[in-house]
């Protein structure tokens, strides 16, 4: 907004105008500078001069000038900076001010929806354990609110995650790991927060410090009367928004000896260090020795973005507005485009191809070329030792925060499924306002063993019913509680632990066949509804009692109400079941879901 608006970049200036105006025109305050000051001085920017301000470090950023994705990029950041501060006042959020976000949650968003809120909980500080009990109005009076239901210790986050000896099988991490990570900042071991390496803020600083060298040539002892400039960027950690570091280069060939001559390289200087920033710096420089030597020049570029736009500009009058991505070297360019009108051309090759297969000597030159200036950007990166080494240096300590990010962050998430998983909880008390139109007393166990002990009735007599009747076998435990089994869960099951597709009924023969055996093939609930059928029939007619209740069964993933099973299934059966499901939906709310399974 303040972009868009305010032609006069100066802020001083604006401001004084604004004090100085007639008395009869009024103007509303408090005023969008005002508000704009307000908001920065909030996250610990202050203004220095015109449109320059400094940062919560004492960097300094322009605001009208420096491109978008720095600006946002630099006010996410100090917007962070400003709320950890704040929230490391809590005692187990000591040394978030430290902390990075960037490095913390990158992979988030891989996994499954269950992880991903256990994280969010994790994080945010949301995770409660047994010792917060103890400020329950309820629970004040009793001297075991505050122990671990596990182990029967004082319970804790840090004491949940890394040392309750029940969930010493699902840690990642040796003994003495665990207690290096508790003896970091609070924050780490108890939310998982990961702490910002000191090679961060160095590797910035010197990015910030990396000179403008667009017109730093290597002159040639002959200059040819028609440039052909071949350009090329590169960068070091392209997928890394903290570590990126990209340098361009500038070559000039002649076909007429074939030769080749290094015009001009560097780093892309600023905050911002992209593949692109480094193509169109190449192309600026290019343009800006064509305009010093007066002679028309054609680019040899494998940036497509760069050829089509640079391409436009020749035809039509292009400007770009400050707040899209690139504006500020974008602007540079188109300017440099009309200035050189006709005398400029700019031609797309392909990059990284070996000059030995060519088809003719033509396409060899250009690909040498292109080669020629891919080297030379590569070999930006070693005129500036200095920065170069603090790259090398992030790079290290990013890569060991990565490994120690995941280590946690994956034991913190199976800690947190095992306890869910085998949660202990007092008995539920019984709701009399909402009363259920099912006792639990009244539920029978469904009697599913046994089928074949008699020979199966004709009709149900297929091989398909015996692997049935046989997988019923060993399901259930009589040892254990009755639990409500969805005909889903015990389908997805049968296939998987049989690689058998179940029954189906053929209604013209009225006779049980084989699902492997049929051409069409069926979706999952009509395969379930086949399985039902069938356990339900055989039950009906052996005298067994095989009553399915309509009600939402014990599951993580089925969470819909539907006909449920009463078994006293095996507790590993039950967790298989809902692990099969889980890896083709996270959760499942409906009948119409479950089709594409």
């Amino acid at each position: 907004m303040f972009r868009s608006l305010y032609p006069n970049l100066d802020v001083a200036h604006y401001c004084f105008t604004e004090l100085h105006l007639p008395k009869k025109v009024k103007v509303p305050r408090p005023g969008p500078i005002s508000v704009l000051l307000e908001r920065l001085h909030q996250i610990g920017w202050h203004w220095e001069s015109q449109d320059t301000f400094n940062d919560q470090w004492g960097r300094k950023i322009n605001l009208a000038t420096c491109p978008i994705q720095e600006l946002k990029a630099r006010l996410i950041l100090a917007w962070h900076q400003r709320v950890q501060g704040q929230v490391s006042d809590r005692k187990t959020m000591e040394g978030l001010q430290w902390m990075s976000p960037l490095l913390t949650i990158p992979t988030l968003h891989q996994v499954d929806n269950e992880s991903q809120a256990l994280m969010r909980v994790a994080l945010n500080g949301t995770f409660f354990t047994a010792d917060r009990q103890k400020y329950h109005a309820n629970k004040r009076d009793d001297p075991n609110a505050d122990k671990c239901v596990f182990c029967g210790a004082q319970d804790s986050q840090v004491h949940r995650q890394w040392d309750c000896p029940y969930f010493d099988n699902v840690r990642l991490l040796s003994r003495e790991q665990i207690e290096t990570i508790k003896s970091l900042p609070p924050c780490v071991a108890t939310h998982g927060w990961m702490p910002e390496p000191p090679s961060l803020r160095k590797f910035q600083e010197s990015c910030l410090g990396i000179p403008d060298q667009h017109t730093d040539y290597m002159w040639p002892t002959e200059i040819p009367p028609h440039l052909e400039c071949f350009t090329d960027g590169s960068c070091l950690s392209p997928t890394s928004s903290l570590s990126r570091l990209a340098s361009w280069a500038v070559v000039i060939g002649n076909p007429d000896n074939l030769d080749f001559h290094p015009l001009a390289c560097g780093l892309v200087p600023g905050w911002l260090q992209t593949t692109l920033r480094g193509e169109i710096w190449a192309t600026i420089s290019a343009m800006t020795f064509a305009i010093q030597t007066r002679r028309p020049v054609r680019v040899w570029c494998d940036n497509d973005m760069v050829v089509r736009r640079l391409r436009k500009a020749r035809q039509h009058d292009k400007h770009v507005a400050t707040s899209r991505a690139n504006a500020d070297l974008w602007n540079k360019a188109y300017a440099l485009v009309r200035y050189l009108g006709d005398q400029f051309d700019i031609v797309k090759i392909s990059s990284h191809q070996d000059p030995t297969k060519a088809i003719d000597e033509a396409e060899a030159w250009l690909c040498t070329g292109n080669d020629k200036a891919d080297r030379l950007a590569e070999h930006a990166f070693t005129l500036h030792p200095q920065v170069h080494q603090q790259w090398k240096d992030l790079c290290t300590d990013i890569e060991a925060i990565h490994i120690m990010r995941n280590k946690v962050h994956a034991t913190m998430l199976a800690v947190a499924k095992e306890s869910i998983r085998n949660h202990r909880t007092t008995p539920l008390r019984e709701d009399k306002q909402h009363p259920s139109r099912i006792k639990a007393a009244d539920i029978q166990p469904a009697e599913v063993e046994d089928f074949t002990a008699t020979p199966l009735a004709s009709r149900y007599e297929c091989p398909a019913g015996h692997i049935i009747a046989d997988w019923l076998n060993t399901l259930c435990d009589a040892n254990q509680p009755v639990k409500a089994m969805s005909w889903f869960q015990l389908n997805a099951l049968f296939e998987y632990q049989t690689k058998s597709k179940g029954v189906k009924y053929n209604k013209s023969k009225k006779q049980w066949e084989d699902g492997n055996m049929q051409l069409k093939s069926q979706d999952f609930v009509a395969r379930t509804n086949g399985l039902s059928r069938w356990v339900q029939g055989v039950a009906a007619e052996k005298g067994k009692h095989c009553q399915p209740v309509h009600l939402r069964p014990d599951s993580g993933v089925v969470l819909f109400w539907t006909m449920s099973l009463p078994l006293r299934i095996r507790p590993e059966m039950a967790i298989l079941a809902d692990e099969i499901l889980r890896n083709s939906a996270p959760t499942l709310t409906s009948v119409r879901t479950m089709r594409c399974l």
